[in-house]
């Protein structure tokens, strides 16, 4: 088995990918990289599935402000990730069939990935917004010069 999968909290999306893990660092846009192994092979130590991310202090915001959690079952024994940014899910060589029924289409990867909530999505995606790029909209006032004048309408004024 040779998977990896991009996953990017920003769109919200997982994505199945070639040549994930040797290709990391174009995916995630950084070189400094940290790995988890969520799992190897006793006896094969090139058998192994590995969550690549980059480390917390290459990344800049939005994706600063998004993350996930990754719930992974190893041999009957539940863990769990946490995730800041985007990242990537690598398994190569010979992975049990536990592992490998979680890990082996993009719809078994995206049931164990949850994504912050939608609110906080939600908000990451419109600080994207180029509107936003200063840090504050511009707003404009009403330029409404006879506010103090009006009158509460009766049925005389009409």
């Amino acid at each position: 088995m040779f998977v990896s999968y991009l996953i990017d909290p920003l769109s919200r999306t997982v994505t199945k990918v070639r040549d994930g893990f040797d290709r990391a660092q174009q995916l995630l846009g950084t070189d400094r990289l940290d790995i988890a192994t969520l799992w190897t092979g006793s006896f094969d130590p090139d058998s192994s599935v590995d969550l690549v991310y980059a480390d917390d202090a290459a990344l800049d915001e939005p994706l600063s402000e998004t993350g996930f959690r990754l719930r992974f079952e190893c041999h009957g024994e539940p863990k769990v990730w946490e995730v800041t940014g985007k990242a990537v899910l690598a398994a190569g060589g010979d992975v049990p069939q536990d592992i490998a029924s979680q890990i082996g289409t993009v719809v078994s990867v995206e049931a164990a990935i949850e994504f912050h909530s939608v609110d906080e999505a939600d908000v990451v995606r419109w600080n994207e917004h180029s509107g936003f790029t200063g840090g504050r909209i511009p707003v404009r006032r009403s330029d409404r010069s006879d506010h103090a004048e009006r009158r509460p309408r009766t049925r005389n004024n009409q």
